[in-house]
This record gives C-alpha cells, structure tokens and sequence, in this order.
C-alpha cells in the first residue's frame, strides 16, 4: 500500500475555501457600506428637517405679529414647528455616531430651548395687546440664538459628512487588503501544489515495506546500445573538407549565374532537402526568398515574403542575430535558420530544411561558415547582386 502526498485534491479544497472565505467578506463590507450609506441619508435628512422647522418658527412669530393676521391660526403653526425642530435635534443626538456632531447638536438643544421659551413671552405679549414689545422679544433677543442655532446644524451636519466619508474609506481599506491577502494565500497555495504534485512519489507504508532491487553498474553495461546508423534523429557529422572548398568557390564568385549549382553543393554538404536564402527589403520590414534549391517555383510563389517580427525561426535569427533550430517532428524533419550578419547588421537569413534537427549539430558550424560568405554577396555594396534559379527577385 501506498499514497501520493502530491495529490492535488487538499490545494483544491484549500482554494475552494479561499474563494468562499473571500466572498462572505466582500458580501459583508458591502452590507456595511449600505448600512452606512442608509445612516447618511437618514441623517441628513432630520437635519433638513430642523433647519426647515427654524424657518417656519420664525416665519409663524412674525405671522402672529402682522397687523390684520389672526394671530390664532400663526400661533398653532408656530407650535408645530418648534415640535418639529425640538424632535429632529433629539432624533438626531440619539442616533449619531460622531462625538463632535453629538456636542453640536446638545447645543443646538439648549438654543431650541431658548428660542421656545422667548415665544411663549411673546405669546403672552400679544395675548395683553404689547406686540412691539413682543418684536422686540422675538427678533432682537431672539436674533442671536437662531443664527447660533442655524451655525450648531452646519457644524454637525459637516462633522457627520466627515464621519461617513472616513467610514467609507476605512471599509474600502479593508476590502483592498483582503483582496491582496487572498491573492497572496492564493498564489502560495499554487506554488506549493505544483510542488508538490512534481516532487510527490510513492512512499511504502510500515505494513507492506518491500526491500529496494540492487542495481549495479554492469546492469548497464550489459544493456544494449541503440545504433547510431539506425536513429533518424541523431545528428550526422558535417562533411568539412567539402564545406572548406565550398566556401572558398564563395569567396571568388564573379558571376549570380554561379549561384545555383553553389546553393546546390551547400545543400549537400548541410545534407539538407531545400535551402532557401531569405533577404531583407528596403523597408527593413520583410524578408523575400532570394535564391533558393529543392523547391519548385510554384512553391517559391506560395512562400511570399515573411515579416521579421513574425513568430517563425527565420525571423527570430534575423531579429536576434543568432542561429534558431526548429526541433524535428515526429518523422525526423526539422529546420535551421542563420543570420547573414554584415558590419551593417543582418541582411538575411539562409535557412535549411534539415533531419535530426537539434542544437549542438556540426551542421549549424557549417551553415554559419556559409551564411558568412553569402552575406558578403547580398550585404550593402556586394559586386554580384542576389538572383533566383526559379525567377525571384
């Protein structure tokens, strides 16, 4: 018997919970702001209602001083709008949360209480027919205690603003720490599965241990080798005598019209099944197939012109200026591509469709030596210009 502590499955649940845990917080921050978002609103609304009942209080005193007004009917309005404002000051002492708006609205209270007792005064004034008296009560005595009334309501609404603002501002914190706390647990919960589901291997419990098989060097020894004849991937060695004079018959080339048998004997010395020599444009922008062996002009035509920021080995030797292998397939087919490196830069790229393809082969040393010879007749100022077999310019 046996186990495998890599198994993925406790990382699994480990980030189910994670998720879990993550939205019942999200879900419970979000209540909280509308929690606060509603006290705001109720807030400010019993606010406005006090400073609505301060302005019909003191619009009702100055109904029931009018001359020709029943001062009856102004009277009645005047009462219920100092309830009005007595009520919104208590309900809203009772349910702040800010101690500076708490002491505001205390005295806020004591003003309103104030101003009550200046117009049951003034009642009494009007009721035995001294209504300038009771003016004078009203709005001289009763002057300041309302504009410090009308200040106390500012300052308190201000601080509550405050208080709810820095409420918000606390819960977004929160919010963005747990966040960054999931995806940090998160991110280290994967490292330590992929861990351990790669190291995880099978350990022998204390029931059923089973002595391990001696194996000893002459196992291997004794195993037979695969033949190198008989590998479609090993990589063959270059011919470098051929590759020497091939590179020499380069050096003195007169003639583009030489070319193509050249490009042939490279393509045997690479033992490579079609070679096609890439250049740059004059944009900078494109690679064209300049003279190429192995392949039929239709498919010289189908080939067009590659980008060198195209996701290819050819582009990627020309950006990169170094030698790209594209590994062999599964019937052993496989590619090399090599930058045309000049003092300008690279102007072109000689690839070859090779088998066995793979890095460390003698061929790439070999294909570099010709790439080096051919950039000195496609570079800036070459005295024998690039030309096709198959027509390609």
């Amino acid at each position: 018997m046996s186990r495998r502590d890599g198994s993925p499955t406790p990382f699994i649940l480990g980030f189910l919970v994670l998720a879990l845990i993550t939205l019942a917080g999200h879900w419970r921050i979000d209540v909280m702001r509308r929690a606060g978002r509603h006290a705001a609103t109720v807030i400010n609304n019993d606010l406005r209602l006090a400073e609505q009942g301060l302005a019909e209080l003191r619009g009702a005193q100055a109904g029931y001083l009018a001359v020709g007004q029943k001062p009856d009917e102004w009277m009645t309005r005047a009462t219920g709008a100092s309830v009005q404002l007595e009520t919104s000051i208590a309900d809203l002492a009772a349910t702040t949360s800010s101690p500076d708006a708490h002491q505001h609205y205390q005295a806020a209270s004591a003003l309103v209480t104030e101003l009550t007792t200046n117009d049951r005064k003034a009642r009494a004034l009007v009721a035995s027919g001294q209504e300038l008296v009771a003016s004078d009560v009203l709005f001289q005595e009763g002057a300041d205690p309302t504009k410090k009334l009308a200040y106390e309501l500012t300052a308190a609404r201000d601080f509550e603003m405050v208080a709810f603002e820095k409420s918000a501002a606390t819960l977004g914190w929160i919010s963005l720490g747990a966040n960054g706390a999931a995806f940090a647990i998160g991110v280290l919960m994967l490292v330590i599965g992929t861990r351990a589901a790669r190291s995880g291997s099978p350990e022998p419990s204390i029931e059923s241990e089973e002595p391990k098989p001696d194996v000893s060097a002459t196992s291997f020894r004794s195993a037979p080798s695969p033949e190198p004849a008989n590998d479609p991937f090993a990589a063959p060695s270059a011919d470098l005598s051929a590759a020497a004079d091939l590179c020499v018959d380069l050096g003195r080339i007169l003639d583009a019209r030489d070319l193509p048998g050249l490009m042939a004997r490279a393509a045997t010395v690479i033992e490579a099944k079609g070679l096609v020599l890439w250049v740059i444009e004059a944009g900078g922008t494109q690679l064209r197939p300049s003279i190429a062996h192995g392949y039929s002009d239709r498919v010289l035509q189908r080939m067009g012109t590659l980008p060198t920021s195209g996701d290819n080995v050819t582009s990627l030797a020309f950006r990169t200026l170094q030698p790209q292998v594209l590994r062999s397939s599964f019937d052993g087919h496989g590619a090399l591509a090599v930058p045309l490196i000049t003092s300008s830069g690279c102007v072109g790229v000689l690839a070859a469709e090779v088998q066995g393809a793979k890095p460390g082969d003698a061929r790439f040393a070999v294909a570099r030596m010709i790439a080096a010879q051919l950039s000195t007749l496609v570079g800036p100022g070459s005295a024998v210009p690039t030309q096709s077999a198959s027509g390609l310019n």
